[in-house]
């Protein structure tokens, strides 16, 4: 990830807060991107707006101040939404239950059979679907989120 998109931008990142925005967007650019335009116009505005004194200098707790924001995740609703509607209009049918299943906790296949009253062949399809567009990944048997992100704003909807 760029820190400094200009050699006129002076302001820069902790390395903690770049590693934040990575592990919350598992890379997506747009979402890295959208956290970084939020931090900057955040900080364009308590500078310059409210006059407050700031070090020229993201950190993790400005990063957890943007994505904790109740407009962030109507800012992103594009990503959010699009992936959504994909789990809900591409076969087979009830991608959307499996994800907000795995809002909790990462499951096995099995697991997600139990708790969905899905057939062991209906959770598998649809856990191959979601695989294939990144939407989740496997880890030891057990299935999650690949981005935070979106695991987060599917357990808003809840």
């Amino acid at each position: 990830m760029a820190k400094q998109p200009s050699p006129d931008f002076e302001i820069d990142y902790d390395h903690d807060a770049v590693e934040r925005i990575i592990e919350l967007t598992n890379g997506q650019p747009y979402l890295a991107q959208l956290i970084c335009r939020e931090l900057v116009t955040n900080f364009n505005r308590q500078f310059f707006e409210e006059g407050r004194e700031r070090e020229k200098r993201f950190t993790v707790e400005d990063v957890e101040e943007i994505i904790n924001a109740p407009d962030f995740y109507s800012d992103g609703n594009a990503y959010f939404t699009g992936i959504w509607m994909q789990a809900e209009n591409s076969l087979p049918a009830r991608q959307q239950e499996i994800l907000r299943k795995l809002c909790s906790e990462e499951l096995s296949q099995e697991q997600l059979a139990e708790k969905t009253n899905f057939s062991l062949s209906e959770v598998g399809k649809a856990l191959e679907i979601l695989l294939e567009h990144d939407v989740i990944r496997e880890r030891n048997g057990c299935y999650g989120y690949t981005v935070e992100l979106m695991r987060r704003w599917v357990e808003a909807l809840r």
